[in-house]
């Protein structure tokens, strides 16, 4: 099943602007573009995590992955207030932005491990 909506830490719209490379579909909240990026962005409903479980009559998940493009900076903590129960989460990082650093993604996983999630490297997988 499909649901049009991304995720965040308010239930509403949030400006997505859209990718630097022609043909992605990596819209994100980050204008990657610079201040003079002329691109307009395309507003998008979002809602938190929990009201999301809501609506869908969930209590708890089993895995949750999250490659959201910048927004978990907000989503996770939301989720960690939340008390949401996640078994196991799978979450690419994107510190890369100007208004990120490795130091808030570094950050961002304390606050993961201080909710009592740990760590594992990713395992590269040869064909």
């Amino acid at each position: 099943m499909f649901h049009d909506c991304g995720i965040s830490n308010f239930d509403g719209l949030l400006d997505f602007y859209p990718p630097r490379r022609r043909g992605s579909t990596h819209f994100s909240q980050e204008r990657r573009g610079g201040m003079f990026d002329r691109r307009r962005p395309e507003p998008g409903r979002v809602q938190r995590l929990a009201s999301i479980m809501q609506t869908l009559g969930h209590r708890r998940i089993d895995v949750l992955k999250l490659d959201v493009e910048g927004a978990e900076f907000e989503a996770v903590p939301d989720l960690i207030a939340s008390g949401i129960e996640v078994d196991q989460l799978l979450i690419e990082i994107h510190y890369q932005f100007h208004s990120r650093s490795f130091r808030l993604g570094l950050a961002l996983i304390e606050q993961l491990k201080a909710y009592g999630m740990r760590c594992f490297p990713r395992l590269a997988a040869r064909i």
